[in-house]
């Protein structure tokens, strides 16, 4: 079907990994970042282009 499977609520590695080896395109949740405000998302986002 060619369609890209976004997970969402991922918490622990153990499911993160379980996840990718069902080859999940994307994965998010907790595991990764918890809720932030818009100026703290912003800062990690030019962060992250800076590496």
């Amino acid at each position: 079907m060619k369609k890209s499977i976004v997970c969402e609520g991922v918490e622990t590695e153990v499911i993160a990994d379980f996840l990718k080896n069902e080859g999940c395109n994307e994965i998010q949740g907790f595991l990764y970042y918890r809720p932030m405000s818009i100026e703290y998302f912003e800062t990690v986002m030019h962060m992250q282009k800076a590496i």
